[in-house]
């Protein structure tokens, strides 16, 4: 099978995104894993540099493939001494080992096709800029392989550890299993909690979706950094929001011509009319005594 476009997996990625919620048990992990891929930045931008990939999409993956361990290829987590032995197999081509974590690295990249800064990957969005949430997860996952989206269920290389992922995993290459779990951190909870404590962690392009309720090509802004303390990392809020504004609820209108009874009206104490209790119906004897005065004196009496 050939992969997916990334137009055509674009508006999912989004709305997965925004209804991310990282597991509130492993919270304390997550940032720990973000603190330490912040702290190796300088050695993730000098790959960035040569191959236009924003650093923390590299802090990302070596995570997910290598536990963020410099002695291991990027490309599978087999370590430099050799030349990797598991898919993909026999990598780096050029050179001999054992190999500096930089030269391996830029390595696996170019399998990806970015082999320059202002080489166009194959998300089909040219220029190093151009990089959205949408893109980083569709690179990750195409990164990892598309047998999640074949099987159609959530990538756990994309979403362990949060809500957006539901089990299912692939325990060896090319082998699956539907009831085994991810014990690693999928790189989008590791993104949003770079996000949160780094400030460079940002990307250009804004996130697609819904804005005020009505269809958009784009988000309303521009930065889609998450906002998160860092002594609380449960304060996440992705941007732009996941929730559309309240439909608006019209006015009522009261039509003074139609009758109601107390039992209908309720006192909200809100001020609103609606809200007025109506006066009280006059008892039946009092009724009979105002008939008969009114028939003999001609007085209307209270209403």
């Amino acid at each position: 099978m050939s992969a997916p476009s990334f137009a055509a997996l674009r508006a999912a990625y989004a709305a997965a995104w925004r209804d991310m919620a990282v597991d509130a048990a492993r919270l304390p992990l997550v940032t720990s894993i973000a603190r330490r891929l912040i702290g190796s930045k300088a050695r993730y931008q000098k790959v960035a540099a040569a191959t236009g990939v924003p650093w923390f999409f590299i802090a990302c993956l070596h995570e997910r493939e290598a536990s963020g361990n410099f002695n291991c290829h990027l490309h599978n987590g087999d370590p430099l001494t050799a030349r990797t032995r598991h898919v993909p197999a026999g990598r780096p081509l050029k050179g001999a080992p054992p190999f500096s974590w930089e030269e391996s690295a830029i390595d696996a990249l170019a399998m990806r096709g970015f082999t320059h800064p202002n080489s166009s990957p194959q998300a089909g969005e040219g220029g190093q800029g151009d990089w959205s949430v949408e893109r980083f997860a569709y690179e990750a996952e195409g990164y990892n392989g598309w047998g999640y989206h074949f099987k159609g269920v959530p990538s756990a290389y994309l979403w362990s550890f949060s809500n957006e992922y539901r089990g299912g995993k692939y325990i060896a290459d090319g082998v699956w299993s539907a009831t085994a779990f991810d014990k690693q951190c999928g790189v989008m909870p590791i993104l949003k909690s770079m996000m949160a404590l780094d400030a460079s962690v940002i990307f250009t392009l804004p996130l697609v979706g819904r804005v005020g309720g009505e269809a958009a090509g784009v988000g309303v802004q521009t930065d889609v950094r998450g906002q998160m303390s860092e002594d609380d990392p449960s304060s996440v809020i992705c941007h732009p929001s996941s929730e559309s504004p309240p439909p608006l609820t019209p006015p009522q209108v009261i039509d003074p011509s139609r009758a109601q009874s107390a039992t209908d009206r309720k006192d909200l104490g809100d001020g609103n009319p609606a809200s007025v209790p109506a006066p009280a119906a006059q008892p039946w004897w009092l009724q009979l005594i105002t008939a008969v005065v009114n028939a003999l004196f001609g007085w209307k009496g209270r209403p």
